[in-house]
């Protein structure tokens, strides 16, 4: 038994220092050749193989485009920001200029169908009768022909006006027109 036990305690001993863990040596670092160049340091338990220097570029120039990569990533998502903000600022601009041309559309309207009226009623007024006889132009402008006054402005908004607008439009003319 005795042979026995110390042959297990021998095998037990041979397995515990084969896996038994290197020593902590108090941090200091022992430096092992291993190849040309190449040296495997050991901070306490740590085993650590030193980078060559084209690692060492390889790792720098990887950082400096991820870096590179980063700010244009920035630059682009910028522009992008503000070309959205000058998009909106010439949609801005755009829907006041329309609006402003619808403006000077109606007014030169109004005033073309002002002009065609009054020479209407100058015709009508001025028959040949004498003054006190002839009709006044205020009423001649709301009873001269109001179909061919209809007819003239649509014709009108046909050449100048798109047509889901032209109803609308007419009737803001007419009451102008009508209140002049």
């Amino acid at each position: 038994m005795d042979c026995s036990t110390e042959s297990e305690n021998d095998s037990q001993h041979n397995t515990h220092a084969s896996f038994q863990q290197p020593p902590a040596n108090n941090g200091h670092i022992q430096v092992q050749r291993r190849g040309p160049g190449r040296r495997i340091q050991q901070v306490g338990n740590v085993h650590v193989l030193p980078l060559t220097t084209s690692e060492e570029r390889l790792i720098k120039r990887r950082a400096l485009n991820r870096a590179s990569a980063r700010r244009s990533r920035q630059r682009r998502i910028d522009f992008a920001e503000q070309a959205s903000l000058e998009i909106v600022q010439l949609r801005h601009q755009l829907d006041y200029a329309r609006w402003e041309a619808d403006q000077w559309r109606h007014l030169a309207l109004t005033l073309e169908l002002k002009s065609r009226c009054a020479t209407r009623i100058f015709q009508v007024a001025s028959d040949g009768k004498p003054f006190h006889q002839r009709a006044h132009p205020i009423v001649k402008i709301t009873t001269l022909t109001f179909q061919e006054y209809k007819r003239m402005s649509l014709n009108l908004w046909k050449r100048t006006a798109p047509r889901e607008t032209a109803y609308f439009r007419l009737s803001n003319v007419q009451y102008s027109l009508l209140a002049s």
